[in-house]
């Protein structure tokens, strides 16, 4: 029985390991993805930025149209005016002149508006560009050191699955069959009972199932929380 109990007990230890190998394995994956979530924001970010780059660029045009085409209005209206000898017409073609001019002013006022939000736009634009730049080069050189570390970790997992199948078959079938059912309730299926307390569930065992365990003839569970236990020798003088 005691051999089966150590046995046993290092099939606990490598199944913890395997764990917390699996749990380190997976955890890379989750901070590699989210380094490309903060990636897919930032390439959200600068989407937006240049899709409003665009509006504006595309308000820009609109307006440069529309201030060239009232320079040629006045500059077609002041060729007029040499021409007009009627001064109701005349003061008319002043006043249109006047008119269009005001408007001119308007949008190349609106026009250097325009290009100021066009130039603070460009200017996130290529902040957003650099962190995103940044942003890959570190998923880059994340994604080469997890592969490096995943292949470490696979190794290690090839190894102690190995081992593990050497200890299973050293195992009581049966008993192999009960840890594996308790350890679907707790990762430590196989406890200590130190001065008559289980280190599972940290409640005194009864008396006779201390003796009973001290005596080594059989393998017992404890009565309170089930887990397969295993005496620790109490020390003179303690």
């Amino acid at each position: 029985m005691e051999n089966q109990i150590h046995f046993l007990w290092r099939l606990q230890e490598i199944d913890l390991d395997l764990s917390r190998m699996r749990e380190q394995e997976q955890q890379l994956g989750v901070e590699i993805d989210r380094l490309k979530e903060e990636e897919e924001e930032l390439v959200g970010v600068m989407a937006g930025l240049n899709e409003q780059l665009a509006a504006k660029n595309a308000e820009r045009q609109n307006i440069q149209v529309e201030i060239e085409r009232l320079k040629a209005m006045v500059a077609d209206s002041k060729e007029k005016l040499t021409q007009i000898k009627n001064n109701k017409e005349y003061f008319a073609a002043l006043k249109e002149i006047e008119s269009s001019e005001k408007e001119m002013n308007l949008y190349e006022t609106g026009l250097l508006e325009l290009l100021e939000e066009t130039e603070a736009l460009q200017s996130q634009l290529n902040d957003q560009e650099v962190l995103l730049t940044e942003k890959r080069e570190a998923i880059a050189a994340r994604e080469a050191e997890t592969a490096s570390q995943v292949k470490g970790l696979k190794q290690e997992l090839d190894a102690i699955q190995k081992e593990r199948q050497k200890t299973i078959d050293l195992l009581d079938k049966r008993l192999l069959a009960r840890y594996d059912r308790i350890r679907r309730r707790f990762a430590n299926a196989v406890v200590s009972v130190e001065r008559g307390t289980c280190m599972g569930c940290h409640v005194n065992v009864p008396p006779q199932v201390y003796i009973n365990l001290l005596k080594g003839d059989e393998i017992l569970n404890c009565p309170n929380c089930q887990r397969i236990m295993y005496s620790v020798p109490e020390t003179d003088g303690e």
